[in-house]
């Protein structure tokens, strides 16, 4: 009997969860992840000493996907990052290179000089969130 119960119980808040919330007419995207680019190059080089401009793109905490709520009319607030770190990694080695804060529309840049002591070879570019970007270092 207590089976039956907790059965009927799940079935209509089920029943009452589609009511309450329909599914949406359109099919929701999900939101990319913070990215960068330098340059627009697919694996950009850069030498030490060089002034580079990093962008990013997708700096927001949420986002607004088809509707935050129940249905697509609802918005879903996207706050931009403040003080996005960006650090450049190669090997053991990482240097700091800079902060930046996000527009309101989750674009941030930083100019940032190449440090003297990444040596030629694969660096990788890091934001404290979101994707990575690999560089490589000539001479």
């Amino acid at each position: 009997m207590l089976a039956r119960s907790w059965r009927s119980s799940v079935g209509v808040a089920a029943a009452l969860l589609v009511v309450a919330c329909p599914f949406p007419d359109a099919a929701r995207a999900s939101c990319a992840a913070p990215s960068l680019s330098v340059l627009d190059a697919a694996v950009p080089a850069m030498t030490p000493g060089d002034v580079v401009i990093v962008e990013g793109r997708g700096f927001v905490d949420g986002c607004d996907d088809g509707g935050g709520g129940c249905t697509a009319d609802e918005t879903e607030p996207a706050t931009p990052y403040a003080d996005v770190t960006l650090t450049l990694r190669q090997g053991p080695r990482a240097w700091t290179l800079g902060t930046a804060d996000a527009s309101e529309a989750g674009e941030v840049a930083w100019e940032v000089t190449v440090p003297a002591g990444v040596t030629p070879g694969r660096a990788v570019l890091v934001p404290d969130v979101g994707s990575p970007l690999v560089v490589r270092v000539r001479r």
